[in-house]
């Protein structure tokens, strides 16, 4: 865990353990999950380029695109809800969208553990993981304990913050990173602390009509129309 961040809040159900967070990178990067083994979830989450894809709609099966980018999953361990809605409380939870989506992996979450049981060495790594069989229960936990390992925090700006290396920044960067976290520029009060974001949900006002209700799509809400959550400024 990087210097300055705090130890996140893991479910009792699933501390990690080092056969635990084998079993889910092992599932992160395996195109198994999907309808024609054709994507993983490392398919949308690029490890070269921070966890995501780097495009504006990310692709799923059949060349699909879908509704929204793939936000990085780095520091999803402190993240209270997932996706740009929120529309999921928990990493463990979270699992199950992407692979039913018709849009993304397009497979039916009890045909995978069927898949994963008739393999010939997933079900001897799931028991030594959870002595358990492969099951919903145990396929969303492995991938969202390889996930929580899955940390960034040691960019120049940690450097001169934690290791008092005042030759870390530029003078211009300090310049911008006091008013960064100054009133005259207002940044800090959405993107502050150890992981630049406050995880709220905000309108910036970039249109008057939304394609994408965001947050009320959750909420139901009007006035939640055009509202996202306000994503992390690490490695931006």
């Amino acid at each position: 865990i990087p210097r300055g961040f705090p130890y996140p809040v893991i479910p009792s159900d699933n501390q990690p353990t080092h056969n635990r967070i084998d079993l889910g990178r092992r599932l992160f990067f395996d195109p198994i999950l999907s309808r024609d083994n054709s994507i993983s979830c490392g398919s949308c989450h690029h490890t070269d380029i921070k966890f995501t894809d780097g495009l504006q709609f990310s692709t799923g099966i059949d060349s699909n695109h879908t509704t929204r980018n793939s936000m990085t999953i780095l520091n999803s361990a402190y993240q209270p809800y997932l996706f740009w809605d929120g529309g999921s409380p928990t990493l463990e939870q979270q699992i199950l969208a992407p692979i039913e989506s018709p849009l993304e992996m397009d497979f039916d979450i009890n045909q995978v553990v069927v898949r994963l049981k008739n393999h010939p060495e997933y079900p001897q790594l799931f028991q030594n993981a959870y002595q358990r069989e492969p099951s919903v229960f145990t396929l969303t936990r492995a991938i969202a304990c390889y996930e929580r390992t899955l940390y960034t925090g040691k960019s120049r700006y940690d450097e001169y913050l934690y290791d008092n290396n005042t030759s870390a920044l530029t003078p211009s960067e300090i310049n911008g990173m006091n008013i960064f976290f100054a009133e005259r520029g207002e940044c800090f009060h959405c993107h502050g602390e150890y992981n630049f974001t406050d995880y709220s949900f905000k309108n910036n006002g970039l249109y008057l009509q939304y394609a994408d209700s965001g947050r009320a799509r959750i909420t139901l809400l009007q006035s939640d129309v055009g509202k996202f959550k306000v994503p992390s400024l690490r490695n931006i």
